[in-house]
């Protein structure tokens, strides 16, 4: 209860204080607010559930403090809720009650109320897979392995609630058994399980292709490739919980089978269900019965997607991506030669050798989850060898060349084999130098791996008895990412960049525009917020398009109050908005560079009413790529001080 405190003190400040510039109100004793003076109002919609906080006392803000009770059909984490018109849900029928405290300028009341409602109905929301299925599948067809280098990735326990109770298996623990496995889902509901050498793995009891098993230990049955379809499906425990079940065809494997019932009826609770997170990482158990087990067993298996197998701070991705250019003052930083243990011993360019050509400026970024994107830069043009055939319509004489190219968004896959580690990328895909003609066959380009480490990637290439060298250096903190201006870095159109935690939040003011809430990667996908895109002009002009016809607001701009039908009063909403085009400009505003919207103007999110009426983003930070705003409103806080965080990524022709 310590921290709620230390948060409501300094909400007081932001919520009785009127601008930037810090101000100390006057504390006057006396007013502190009582709790038996406090005039409650407690409205429950007995159709849906939804229950309104309010306290009619003016110039107090209340603090609503639930204990364990369930909110929403979740386990209930937060202490209180400070804000007048509280909107929550209670899914199951009963009685519940609510401690009610409140603050002004003076201080936090003493003392509290105890407040009682009653919901007469139990109320249970429609499921809908899809946003499951879209995290899974990665909006088109996702595959998962084995997060086998990570402690705890398979384990074993007495429930469902403690599936890793007895047994957890330490990183590469079943190396030889499970980690070759690709589990595939696509989002047309299709899953596909790969064994890749033919064979997955049973526990002894299972019962499951006897036949197979050679002594008292858990073994491995033959298996075949197999397309089958799964789902996900919703169930309310008796705790009045929603749990999310992937569930599989009947006869489907799930690289481990603890028992045949278990593929007889494959089914399994995400125990981490936040689409957010099922993304980055799945996270499942199932509870089965067996003849060694006959009170049961609780089984976990831990998936990331393929390509992401390694450690917090991977060298080729980072934490989440990392996107590499040439080395062009590192010698050899291209060149050929005999063989992959020679590849540059027949030339070794010198530094800065080929900066005349298209090759400096690609940039390769490789993702955790196994995404990989080849961009050419800003002239969208590679560097090309003579002989490989990619656009000779260009070569004029008998030496290499310029040749256009587009922005790629492909996967990578690693791997190893005699002649050493690799990365593999399907056909077509490029990544800097066209040196053959096999670069843009219809054949996977592999290239080996010759040294790897946080500063340093050496690929090798080769191609019928000759080989090419490529150097690369990380992007980040070796070339400098920042345009001249914001006038420069601001042309453009740009989209929300929903892969960064902080991509959108709250605080006090612009120093701290994240204090009280910052959202999490992805936490507004299922808004209509993700796909609006903001295009500036060099002459000045601003266009808001909403691409689907919709936007997000905040539940406070009254403009759109019509709007709010179909989605419950006290939840921000989605609104209908066109597409305008109104003038900006760029100014200054004390510390902060801002660029100012004409009347008239639309934002991807309108946080509050003071915002429509000066439409001013404060700049917080910026590159070529990315783009950090922030608004900020001394009196649009319900009579305080608020500050949002936007973060902007750059859309390319590609997106």
């Amino acid at each position: 209860m310590k921290n709620i405190w230390k948060y409501i003190a300094v909400a007081a400040v932001a919520a009785f204080t009127g601008a930037c510039t810090p101000h100390y109100p006057e504390l006057v004793p006396s007013a502190v607010p009582q709790a038996s003076d406090l005039d409650v109002n407690i409205s429950v919609d007995q159709e849906t559930n939804y229950v309104t906080f309010t306290v009619n006392n003016p110039g107090v803000v209340p603090v609503w403090i639930f204990g364990d009770q369930l909110v929403d059909g979740k386990a209930n984490k937060k202490y209180s809720y400070p804000v007048n018109g509280l909107k929550l849900r209670f899914r199951a029928a009963g009685e519940y009650s609510v401690e009610v405290k409140a603050y002004n300028r003076s201080g936090i009341s003493e003392g509290s109320l105890l407040k009682t409602f009653t919901l007469e109905n139990t109320y249970r929301d429609p499921f809908d897979p899809k946003p499951y299925i879209r995290a899974v599948s990665g909006g088109a067809s996702q595959n998962w392995v084995w997060n086998s280098t990570a402690d705890g990735h398979f384990g074993c326990g007495p429930s469902l609630d403690a599936p890793k109770g007895w047994w957890s298996c330490e990183a590469n623990g079943k190396a030889g058994f499970l980690y070759d496995d690709i589990m595939t889902f696509d989002s047309e509901g299709n899953y596909t399980f790969n064994p890749v050498d033919g064979q997955a793995y049973a526990n002894k009891g299972s019962e499951f292709k006897p036949e197979a098993k050679t002594g008292d230990e858990d073994y491995l049955f033959p298996v075949e490739k197999a397309t089958t379809k799964y789902t996900f499906e919703n169930n309310w425990n008796d705790a009045g919980i929603e749990e999310i079940y992937l569930v599989l065809d009947e006869g489907s494997v799930l690289s481990y089978v603890p028992h045949k019932s278990l593929v007889e009826e494959p089914r399994f609770l995400v125990t981490e269900s936040k689409t957010s997170e099922m993304k980055k990482k799945l996270q499942l158990a199932a509870f089965v019965k067996t003849p060694d087990n006959p009170d049961g067993i609780a089984w976990y298996y831990e998936f990331v997607p393929e390509g992401s197998v390694a450690g917090a701070d991977d060298p080729l991705f980072g934490k989440e991506s990392k996107t590499w250019v040439i080395d062009n003052e590192t010698q050899g930083y291209m060149g050929c030669g005999p063989s992959l243990a020679d590849p540059a011993g027949w030339w070794s360019a010198a530094p800065h050798d080929k900066d005349g050509f298209a090759v400096t400026d690609d940039e390769l970024t490789f993702f955790k989850d196994g995404k990989y994107i080849f961009d050419p830069g800003a002239d969208a043009m590679v560097y090309v060898n003579k002989g490989s055939g990619y656009h000779a319509e260009l070569l004029t004489g008998d030496e290499d060349y310029n040749a256009p190219a587009d922005k790629q968004e492909s996967t990578y896959t690693l791997g190893s084999d005699d002649n050493g580690d690799y990365i593999e990328f399907p056909a077509g895909i490029l990544y800097g130098y066209v040196a053959s003609p096999d670069v843009i066959n219809d054949q996977p380009n592999r290239l080996y791996v010759k040294e790897l480490s946080a500063t340093k990637l050496v690929l090798v290439a080769s191609f019928e008895g000759i080989s090419w060298q490529l150097i690369y250096r990380p992007k980040d903190g070796q070339v400098d990412d920042k345009p001249a201006s914001l006038a420069e870095a601001l042309v453009g159109s740009w989209t929300w960049d929903a892969d960064v935690n902080g991509h959108f939040g709250c605080g006090e003011n612009l120093a701290n525009p994240l204090g009280w809430w910052s959202g999490e990667a992805h936490c507004k996908d299922d808004a209509s917020m993700y796909n609006d895109v903001m295009t500036f002009t060099a002459d000045g002009k601003y266009t808001f398009d909403p691409v689907d016809g919709k936007s997000y607001i905040n539940k406070g701009v009254t403009l759109f109050e019509s709007q709010k039908a179909g989605s419950p009063y006290g939840d921000d909403f989605d609104i209908n908005v066109e597409k305008v085009t109104v003038d900006y400009t760029l100014d200054e505003d004390g510390d902060y560079e801002v660029i100012k919207l004409a009347d008239g103007a639309m934002f991807s999110y309108i946080p509050n009413d003071d915002f429509m009426d000066d439409m001013t983003l404060y700049v917080r930070s910026y590159t070529k790529d990315q783009l950090v705003l922030m608004s900020y409103t001394p009196t649009g806080n319900d009579g305080g001080s608020i500050a949002w965080q936007f973060i902007l990524k750059r859309v390319t022709t590609n997106e």
